[in-house]
C-alpha cells in the first residue's frame, strides 16, 4: 500500500480478495482500501454505484410484484441480530 503498510494474507484470502475486487471492476488494492476505509469510518464501502436509476428500477419491480420486499422495521431487526446487538 502507498503508505508503507504490507499486510500478509494467506493464499486463499488473496484469491477471495481478487475475485471480489474483480466483481466490482477494481484492483485488489483499491477494493481492500475501500473496505478498510469503510471499517475505520463506519461508512458503507465506496464500491457500489449510487446510480438512482438502479434504485428506481428496484422499486418499480417491487411495486409490480416481481421482487419481494422487507419492511424497514424487520430489516433493522435482522441487522441488529446479525450484528450481535440483541
Amino acid at each position: 500500500m502507498a503508505d508503507g503498510f504490507n499486510i500478509p494474507l494467506a493464499p486463499e484470502k488473496i484469491a477471495q480478495l481478487e475475485a471480489a475486487a474483480e466483481e466490482y471492476g477494481l484492483s485488489p488494492a483499491d477494493y481492500a482500501a475501500a473496505l478498510i476505509e469503510a471499517g475505520l469510518t463506519g461508512a458503507p464501502p465506496k464500491i457500489i454505484d449510487p446510480d438512482p436509476a438502479i434504485d428506481e428500477a428496484i422499486a418499480d419491480a417491487v411495486e409490480r410484484g416481481e421482487m419481494r420486499s422487507t419492511p424497514l422495521s424487520e430489516f433493522r431487526e435482522r441487522l441488529r441480530r446479525f450484528g450481535g446487538r440483541d
